[in-house]
């Protein structure tokens, strides 16, 4: 009996141990990519799409009991908060309050050739802005790694876009992405 008890006492500390993992509890953003899309709708509703995402490293790394492969990173936010996001234009002139999206709650998907990309979208730049500083379900863990779709309906060709954060500035160029056509599936 007393064996027996040891067993279990084993198997329960071994138990106990092998579910201890390492937990990143925020992240920080330290890329960004505009990417300019083609979407067989572009033509017909004279609109130019624009893909957001962000490259993250996760942080502020803690040891947590029952912490599996189940339990995604980020979920407490953002490290460092954005201030703005500006996007600028061929004359370095600020175009971000043209992008514009949709009110979309849930993930959606494009399709290009054999692949599938999931992406949301939100209405205006300054909601992506509040939305990640204030850790919204669209946001957190890996969906800020999900990118975000915005359209452009005006003759600003977009060259740059730079994110301030608290301890940062993160500038990219824009990337040409129109060789295949995306196609949306699911919503819009």
């Amino acid at each position: 009996m007393r064996t027996f008890i040891v067993y279990i006492f084993v198997f329960l500390m071994s138990l106990l141990l092998f579910s201890c993992g390492e937990y990143y509890s925020k992240y920080k953003i330290t890329g960004v990519e505009l990417k300019h899309i083609n979407m067989i709708d572009s033509t017909s509703h004279n609109k130019e799409y624009y893909l957001l995402s962000f490259n993250v490293e996760w942080c502020e790394p803690e040891i947590r009991f029952f912490t599996g492969p189940g339990v995604e990173p980020g979920l407490n936010g953002i490290k460092y908060e954005i201030h703005n996001i500006e996007i600028l234009n061929e004359q370095n002139d600020i175009i971000t309050k043209e992008f514009k999206g949709w009110n979309l709650q849930q993930m959606c998907t494009l399709i290009k050739g054999d692949n599938c990309y999931d992406f949301y979208s939100l209405q205006t730049i300054s909601e992506l802005i509040d939305s990640i500083n204030s850790n919204s379900n669209l946001v957190r863990g890996k969906n800020i790694e999900i990118p975000i779709l915005f359209y452009l309906q005006s003759s600003s060709i977009p060259r740059a876009i730079v994110v301030n954060a608290e301890n940062a500035e993160i500038r990219s160029t824009v990337i040409e992405d129109m060789e295949l056509s995306y196609a949306k599936k699911d919503c819009l």
